[in-house]
């Protein structure tokens, strides 16, 4: 198994995974990859968090620097790997826009075909799901996503970063 693989078997083991079905493991995304912890884990968009945990735990300790939580949270992984105009999958990629909304998504490149990718994301999904369904009645929250692959065009990717075997 290479580098890349492990990042998303590591990924994979986690889809489903939301503040709903499993919150201590949302909060450990949050609270391994922040200086600061946070006393409302719905009110975090964990994206960023996600992606910093499963490079951890790959074996890549200390790559991507913790960060207060904020816009801090998501330019640290630009600062840590190398742009590339060749996604593979286990790469991470930057999202400025989902759906026309600015939310900075960060995720991992899970495969790569024609005009678009398969994502493994997390704080995503359809938020009809059950899993996700953090209405006005349970509180609203952006951090009410799940772990879980989603398609994006490419041309809505701003740029990839590159995951290299010294790296690890």
């Amino acid at each position: 198994m290479g580098y890349r693989d492990l990042v998303l078997y590591i990924g994979y083991g986690e889809i489903g995974t939301s503040l709903k079905t499993n919150a201590a493991r949302v909060k450990e995304y949050v609270d391994l990859s922040c200086t600061n912890p946070s006393s409302n884990y719905l009110a975090v968009s964990w994206c960023t968090h996600f992606v910093h945990w499963t490079v951890e735990q790959a074996g890549l300790r200390g790559k991507i620097a913790k960060a207060p939580l904020g816009n801090k949270s998501t330019s640290r992984m630009a600062e840590a790997f190398v742009k590339t105009s060749n996604p593979r999958p286990g790469d991470i990629y930057h999202m400025p826009y989902v759906n026309g909304k600015a939310t900075h998504h960060f995720g991992i490149v899970s495969d790569v075909y024609g005009s678009e990718i398969e994502s493994l994301d997390g704080n995503s999904g359809d938020w009809r799901d059950p899993r996700t369904d953090w209405t006005t009645k349970y509180g609203g929250g952006i951090g009410g996503g799940m772990v879980c692959l989603n398609t994006r065009k490419k041309k809505e990717i701003a740029f990839y970063l590159e995951l290299t075997e010294d790296d690890f």
